[in-house]
């Protein structure tokens, strides 16, 4: 199943897809009305295969539960009940920037497993723990 957000929308499979894809809100394109935030309530894990945390988009997710976040206009073209519209919304301004360096102090909690899957190097870690601490993080590193 696929989400219906027209510029960050996300696929899931599985017994749980409809529930994570459902209800993909437009001003939330990677908040809490986002397949991201269906995740964080179901606990879910993260997999980094070949990548590292520039990657991991979980860590979205805390960009819109630090105070105050910052915010953008944006636009995009929707599909509403009388046809397709070219329609504008506020969202938070994302910024993967600095997602290595807070990845790289999450990895130093010890709470990411690490190893290989083929030539791949792969890391494991619960999405909730690594939300909850981008929150303090970002909210302590970014001015």
């Amino acid at each position: 199943m696929r989400s219906e957000h027209p510029q960050t929308s996300f696929a899931a499979v599985g017994p749980h897809a409809e529930r994570i894809t459902a209800g993909h809100a437009l001003e939330s394109g990677m908040g809490e009305y986002s397949p991201l935030g269906r995740l964080y309530d179901l606990d879910a894990q993260i997999l980094l295969l070949g990548i590292g945390h520039a990657s991991n988009s979980s860590f979205h997710l805390a960009e819109y539960r630090v105070p105050t976040p910052r915010r953008h206009r944006t636009a995009a073209a929707v599909n509403t009940s009388s046809g397709r519209a070219w329609i504008d919304y506020d969202d938070v301004d994302l910024d993967a920037g600095d997602f290595e360096a807070l990845g790289a102090a999450f990895d130093a909690t010890g709470r990411t497993r690490s190893g290989r899957v083929g030539a791949a190097t792969a890391h494991v870690l619960r999405q909730r723990d690594a939300v909850d601490f981008a929150v303090g993080w970002l909210t302590r590193h970014r001015p």
